[in-house]
């Protein structure tokens, strides 16, 4: 078995793999009353219990992206890396083996490329709507009233979680071809 994980402060998506064939997924939501630093704990108690469900013996986490630093949102990268590192420790008291990778990485090896002037949004909505064609899912996304994507009651982290561990395999390499 593998999991595969998309980390943020404010939610964890992520799915179970035997080999090729995708078992479940979902995206668990800390408590959005506490801090940052306390979601992310309470979101590595929810994965270690994930780990003493499934047992998996690869584990698949995206590398918080670099380019978060580059436009100035130092603090939210730090954060990311914060919540990587727990997922890192529940990952190896586990016993299982690590495999980080890079968002260009995944992103290019599934076929998932932002377009010039494609927004963050759109982008999110391109990877909910390959991780559904790919594995015949139906995750969703929904709008706010002024049409922004509302992260909070979608499915986007779940589909990243899909997606950074289906770019590993041979089987779906660049097939998304968005």
């Amino acid at each position: 078995m593998e999991i595969s994980l998309d980390c943020s402060t404010t939610a964890i998506g992520w799915s179970i793999w035997n080999e090729d064939d995708l078992i479940v997924y979902d995206t668990f939501r800390p408590d959005k009353n506490l801090q940052w630093r306390d979601r992310s704990l309470q979101s590595a108690e929810y994965v270690n219990k994930l780990f003493k469900k499934y047992s998996p013996s690869q584990s698949y986490i995206e590398n918080p992206p670099m380019s978060a630093l580059m436009s100035g949102g130092s603090l939210s990268l730090s954060e990311l890396f914060f919540v990587q590192g727990a997922m890192l420790n529940v990952a190896y008291q586990n016993h299982s083996s690590l495999n980080i990778i890079e968002v260009s990485t995944w992103r290019k090896d599934i076929g998932l490329f932002k377009h010039k002037g494609m927004t963050t949004d759109e982008f999110k909505v391109e990877s909910i709507s390959m991780a559904n064609r790919l594995f015949n899912l139906n995750l969703s996304y929904t709008l706010t009233r002024t049409g922004k994507f509302n992260t909070k009651e979608s499915d986007d982290n779940t589909a990243d979680s899909i997606l950074i561990y289906a770019s590993t395999r041979l089987k779906y390499k660049k097939k998304g071809g968005f």
